[in-house]
C-alpha cells in the first residue's frame, strides 16, 4: 500500500522530516521554513531591499526561487505579508576555482527574471571603477600551490566583492545560499583550522559578527539541508550549474570535510541538526575583533603582525601566512582591505 502524505492524504513522493509529504505540501513546507527563518528572526523587515549573492548552483537558485514564490501572491489570492525589493549579485571574475560561465549568467537571469528580480554583475560593475578592477587583476592566484588555500582565497574575494556590490546598490542586506550542510561543514573547518571562536557566529542565520561594517551577509536557508534542497529543485526543474570538478581528484579540507559528513550522516541521519543544535549553544563573545585577512572574528586566537600592529591574523590565517610566499601573502592583504575601505 502507498503510503500518505501526512497532511493532505494525497499519495507521498518524499520522507521528510515530520513524515511523508507529497510534492505540493513539501514545496510548501521548505517555502515555510524560508519565510519563518527571515521573519522570526529579522533577518529583514518589509520593504527592505535585499541582495541575494547567487553562483548559479542549485542552493542558491533554490534561494532565488524560493524567496521568488515568497514575496509572490499566494493562491487563494491574497498578498503576501512578505514584501522585499530584491537585487540578485553574481561575481563573475574569473579565478582558479570560479570560472567565468555564460551558463551561470543565463540560469541566473532566466529564473530572476520569472520574478522580476534585478541582476547586476561584478564584471560590469568593474568596467566602470577601474580602482576595483586593478585591485581584482592584483590578486596573485598563480603564486597559491595549496588547494585548501586556494579554495579559501576565492570565498574570501567573492563575498568582499558581493558586499561591493551590495553597497553600491544600497543593499544593507544580502541573503546567501549557505545550507544546514554547508553551514555544518564551515563550524568543522573551522575547528580543524584552529578558528572555534568563530562557532557561533557561523551557526547563525543572522550575520552578529558585522564583519562587513555597511553589509549584512544572512543565511536563511541554514535550516534546509542539502538533501531538500535538491529535491526541491528538481520537483520544480530548475537549471542550475554544476560545480567546477576539475580539482575534484586533490583533497582539500574542505572536500575531506564534506566527505566526513556524508559518511556519517549514512550511519547517524540526524548529524546535521545535532551539530547545528550543539553549536547554537556556543555563547557569543561580548568582545572580539575580526582577522584582517578574512574578517572572521577572533579574540585571544588573534595575533598581531609583528611588521604591522593594526593588522590581525586569525589562527587559520596565520597558518596561511606560514604556507604562502611573504610577498603573495602581502598581495592578498593589501588588496583584501582596499576592498574593504571600497565597501564602505
Amino acid at each position: 500500500m502507498a503510503s500518505l502524505c501526512t497532511k493532505c492524504q494525497q499519495r507521498a513522493t518524499v520522507y521528510d522530516v515530520g513524515g511523508s509529504k507529497c510534492d505540493y505540501c513539501f514545496q510548501q513546507a521548505i517555502i515555510h521554513n524560508l519565510k519563518t527563518t527571515v521573519s522570526r528572526k529579522g533577518l529583514a523587515r518589509f520593504g527592505d531591499s535585499v541582495g541575494l549573492a547567487a553562483s548559479g548552483g542549485y542552493a542558491s537558485q533554490a534561494l532565488i526561487d524560493l524567496l521568488g514564490r515568497s514575496l509572490s501572491e499566494r493562491e487563494d489570492g491574497k498578498t503576501t505579508r512578505m514584501k522585499l525589493q530584491v537585487t540578485v549579485f553574481h561575481v563573475d571574475c574569473e579565478t582558479p576555482l570560479l570560472q567565468s560561465s555564460e551558463k551561470s549568467r543565463k540560469v541566473i537571469e532566466q529564473l530572476a527574471a520569472k520574478y522580476s528580480f534585478r541582476v547586476c554583475y561584478a564584471s560590469e560593475y568593474m568596467s566602470s571603477h577601474q580602482s576595483l578592477k586593478e585591485t581584482w587583476e592584483r590578486l596573485a592566484w598563480s603564486d597559491v600551490s595549496d588547494i585548501s588555500d586556494l579554495e579559501e582565497l576565492s570565498r574570501i574575494a567573492v563575498y568582499r566583492m558581493i558586499a561591493i556590490l551590495a553597497s553600491s546598490h544600497g543593499c544593507k542586506i544580502v541573503f546567501d545560499g549557505l545550507n544546514a550542510n554547508s553551514i555544518c561543514r564551515n563550524i568543522l573547518t573551522n575547528i580543524s583550522s584552529g578558528n572555534g571562536f568563530a562557532i557561533p557566529f557561523e551557526v547563525s542565520p543572522i550575520d552578529i559578527s558585522g564583519r562587513f561594517s555597511q553589509v549584512s551577509i544572512h543565511h536563511p536557508q541554514r535550516d534546509i539541508t542539502d538533501r531538500q534542497l535538491m529535491r526541491y529543485i528538481w520537483i520544480r526543474k530548475v537549471d542550475f550549474v554544476a560545480p567546477n570538478l576539475l580539482l575534484q581528484p586533490v583533497s582539500s579540507v574542505e572536500s575531506l570535510t564534506v566527505s566526513f559528513l556524508k559518511e556519517l550522516e549514512v550511519e547517524h541521519r540526524s548529524t546535521i541538526p545535532n551539530i547545528l543544535r550543539t553549536s547554537s549553544k556556543m555563547e557569543v563573545p561580548l568582545q572580539f575583533s575580526y582577522c584582517s585577512f578574512c574578517r572572521v572574528p577572533v579574540g585571544s586566537n588573534g595575533k598581531l603582525l609583528s611588521t604591522c600592529p593594526d593588522i590581525r591574523l586569525c589562527k587559520a590565517c596565520q597558518y596561511r601566512q606560514e604556507r604562502m610566499s611573504s610577498n603573495a601573502f602581502q598581495l592578498f592583504l593589501s588588496s583584501f582591505m582596499t576592498m574593504d575601505q571600497l565597501s564602505q
